[in-house]
């Protein structure tokens, strides 16, 4: 049986929607690259699109040397990336969280970016010798494993829920999925979660999210995430 605590982060991900954004491409790379080439010292990627190009694609990709961390500036939306390269490096979510609300705080001031919905996702995984029938074993009864889950070579189940989370009780989408398949650097079959915590799309041009407020959120998620998972495959099941 698949437990929790047998999963290792793949890839983690912090998002910020950023309506109605005042968008100088060059200011925002001097800015960001002068404060964050520690570790973001990879070659940066500046891409002059038309001005009529989607909102959502980013003019600005800076990496690190070794790939592990990326960050992407569109119009809309700057995304920070960290990402698994070795089988035995473990994620830290706690440095990951710093250095991402390190360059969101850079951001807002450099472009005086009203932030109006925030996005945290997760990817987790584990190794399993055939997660397909191990993952319709872990959600399916008895009698439909039978027919027609019997002998799945891969297996999908995905889940959307709106809740207010429970601390600040600020409405948000949790998107669950959970499937048998591959990542690059995992050379094995594995079973593979998307956790995807955000907030309503519908509250994108009513919100401005300070600062105080984006850390503070961020920590709720991770922890939410983290108890979402433990429902999914128990520890002591």
């Amino acid at each position: 049986m698949v437990k929790s605590r047998d999963f290792k982060i793949f890839s983690a991900q912090i998002s910020i929607f950023t309506p109605e954004l005042s968008f100088s491409l060059n200011k925002i790379h001097i800015d960001l690259g002068s404060k964050h080439s520690s570790i973001l010292d990879g070659d940066p990627v500046l891409l002059p699109l038309p001005n009529d190009a989607p909102l959502e694609i980013p003019r600005l990709i800076m990496s690190s040397l070794d790939q592990k961390l990326k960050l992407e500036v569109a119009k809309s939306r700057l995304n920070f990336f960290r990402f698994r390269k070795e089988d035995i490096e473990d994620i830290s979510l706690e440095s990951f969280l710093a250095a991402g609300l390190k360059i969101i705080n850079d951001y807002m001031e450099c472009t005086s970016a009203r932030v109006g919905r925030i996005a945290v996702v997760k990817r987790l995984f584990v190794e399993n010798d055939n997660p397909g029938l191990t993952l319709a074993s872990h959600f399916c009864k008895d009698e439909w494993m039978k027919q027609p889950f019997n002998r799945p070579e891969n297996f999908e189940i995905h889940a959307h829920k709106k809740y207010p989370l429970p601390k600040n009780k600020l409405n948000i989408n949790s998107w669950v999925r959970c499937k048998s398949g591959e990542l690059k650097n995992i050379d094995a079959p594995i079973i593979l979660v998307e956790q995807d915590i955000n907030t309503l799309a519908e509250d994108l041009d009513k919100n401005d999210f300070d600062m105080k407020f984006i850390n503070n959120f961020c920590d709720e998620i991770f922890v939410e995430q983290k108890d979402i998972l433990n429902k999914y495959f128990p520890n002591n099941g």
